[in-house]
């Protein structure tokens, strides 16, 4: 008899319990700040990039091929910077966007980029705001 007491109890309980959580906000994310940078440098795909060895750098054309194939293939670019030599992974600005965008029409070629750069875990990653194309660099002759 008493079990007949406790089971209405017990159920109003475990029914009014989801409804509960469910109407608890959900906390808002907080915005990752980037910071603004301007890059020069020349785009190819990342993959291409880190099979180059060393001592021997491909042509700009066999990096450009490579960058093509592999970008078909859900590759992702990455930009080496002119001077430093150092290489930094392009991402769209939200993860539903394609993370090559307007960094696609640019492969192999030399580029500056405005946008936002962003380190985490030691990785560093480029969200381009606008890639305008560069005049080729040409060998500085020096006459003496």
């Amino acid at each position: 008899m008493p079990y007949r007491l406790l089971l209405p109890g017990l159920l109003a309980l475990v029914l009014q319990t989801p409804n509960a959580r469910a109407a608890a906000p959900e906390p808002t994310p907080t915005p990752i700040p980037g910071v603004p940078v301007i890059v020069d440098g020349t785009i190819f795909a990342l993959t291409c990039l880190l099979r180059e060895p060393a001592e021997e750098p491909q042509e700009p054309a066999d990096l450009a091929d490579c960058s093509r194939a592999s970008l078909a293939n859900g590759a992702s670019l990455a930009i080496r910077e002119s001077g430093s030599g150092r290489i930094l992974g392009i991402s769209a600005e939200s993860p539903a966007s394609d993370p090559a965008g307007m960094a696609r029409e640019f492969i192999a070629e030399d580029v500056r980029i405005r946008g936002r750069l962003y380190r985490r875990a030691e990785f560093t990653i480029l969200v381009p705001e606008t890639i305008q194309g560069l005049p080729a660099q040409t060998p500085k002759v020096i006459v003496r």
